[in-house]
């Protein structure tokens, strides 16, 4: 698989895969992350465990700011579970963690450092954060999501990050997001944050109790969703 390393207008790194679908705003990827994701992860403050599903691993954006957050805040308990369907993706960001090499680790070591200095923590404790949850099972790095949970987890905050509907369009079909949510958002304590505002994500989010905030769009995109059962 061919990945293009790309450097956006924040001077953040991310991927086009195949010549495909780039996986960020080119206007900045990590700002966009921060932006579309982050006020969603800081809400898992208001639960005891929080416990994020992160839909596309990517370059480990939604990864990495939790883990920054979390340990920032000395939350010890969080739990990360990410869906990636690219092989590649899942095994490189496993090596960097076990500090072994690929061909991503300079990608990675920008994103971390980008995270580490906005919340004011030292990098080399956000990465051991993430290489501890790894190996001790609170951290899930999964492929192609199942509609039926084989993590025995059900989730506080969801950064629902797959590529478009124009990529793959079974993920944004609304019986599908309905059974997503009946099948991994918590039932009681859940947010639910994505770059995209389609109609049949907003019908599958009211349907299954969830309220919609009004949000801004990244950059020169007019809505985003932002979402939550209490």
């Amino acid at each position: 698989m061919t990945m293009d390393i790309l450097h956006t207008a924040d001077g953040s790194p991310t991927l086009s895969l195949s010549g495909g679908e780039k996986m960020h705003s080119m206007d900045g990827a990590f700002s966009e992350s921060l932006f579309i994701y982050g006020s969603n992860v800081e809400k898992g403050l208001e639960t005891k465990a929080p416990k994020v599903l992160s839909m596309g691993l990517g370059l480990g954006y939604n990864e990495i700011m939790s883990a920054a957050f979390f340990t920032s805040k000395d939350v010890k308990n969080f739990r990360l579970c990410s869906f990636e369907s690219v092989p590649e993706l899942r095994n490189y960001f496993s090596s960097w963690l076990r500090g072994e090499d690929s061909p991503l680790n300079g990608c990675y070591d920008e994103i971390l450092k980008l995270f580490s200095d906005h919340y004011s923590i030292s990098g080399s404790i956000v990465k051991k954060s993430l290489t501890d949850s790894l190996s001790d099972d609170s951290f899930l790095i999964l492929k192609d999501l199942e509609l039926k949970n084989s993590t025995t987890q059900l989730y506080t905050n969801i950064l629902y990050d797959a590529f478009s509907n124009n990529t793959n369009e079974e993920l944004w079909d609304q019986s599908f997001l309905e059974e997503f949510i009946e099948s991994y958002c918590d039932r009681e304590f859940c947010y639910f944050s994505t770059y995209a505002a389609t109609s049949n994500l907003k019908r599958a989010l009211k349907e299954k109790g969830f309220t919609l905030e009004k949000r801004q769009g990244f950059s020169r995109k007019r809505e985003s969703t932002f979402a939550y059962r209490l």
